[in-house]
């Protein structure tokens, strides 16, 4: 018989995507810390790596956290202090 908190852990294949989103996220925002890109660069430079759906949840959470900002040629960057 199968515990009840084993009901409230997420299957193996959530979990997956869900840490994969997070550090998906996290490779992003290094790269607008090193230097402001368009939404196009962001896409070419994981082209490779992610699918087109997982860069948009990734790029979903970094605007929600509001550390966006644009430059003057409308590129994206995130300040560092």
């Amino acid at each position: 018989m199968t515990k009840a908190t084993c009901l409230n852990d997420p299957p193996p294949e959530k979990e997956e995507i869900r840490m994969s989103k997070i550090s998906l996220s996290e490779q992003v925002k290094t790269r607008l810390r090193e230097t402001p890109l368009f939404f196009s660069q962001i896409v070419d430079a994981f082209r490779d790596s992610a699918a087109y759906r997982e860069l948009l949840l990734a790029w979903s959470d970094i605007r929600e956290e509001n550390i966006l900002k644009r430059d003057r040629q409308g590129r994206y960057y995130i300040e560092t202090v």
